[in-house]
């Protein structure tokens, strides 16, 4: 294992940003979807590369699995709150589905 404590491991640092890119897309979703949505991108496309670095850095961690879990989640709640946002014909839908993952 690495000498690191574990909230420092690079792919917590990588879920970290990616729930702070969820919140920032979020900011831009009703002025500037196609920002939120590249924004929200990126921060899936870090989701790739966490797991991939924890394996090759041998810095895994059960803290890492539950917060990239956590870090998902955020990501698609933000998405479904920004769908519901702009079109609130979907409220329901969204609360469902948001409702659903982190019951899950």
């Amino acid at each position: 294992m690495s000498s690191l404590p574990v909230v420092l491991y690079v792919p917590n640092i990588l879920c970290y940003a990616r729930i702070i890119l969820a919140f920032v897309g979020l900011q831009f979703a009703s002025t500037r979807p196609v920002t939120a949505v590249t924004i929200w991108i990126v921060s899936a496309t870090l989701d790739l590369f966490d797991g991939l670095l924890a394996r090759l850095l041998n810095q895994t961690a059960s803290f890492g699995v539950l917060l990239d879990i956590v870090a998902d989640n955020i990501l698609r709640t933000c998405v479904w709150v920004a769908v519901a946002a702009a079109n609130p014909s979907y409220l329901a839908v969204s609360c469902f589905v948001v409702c659903l993952e982190w019951t899950t």
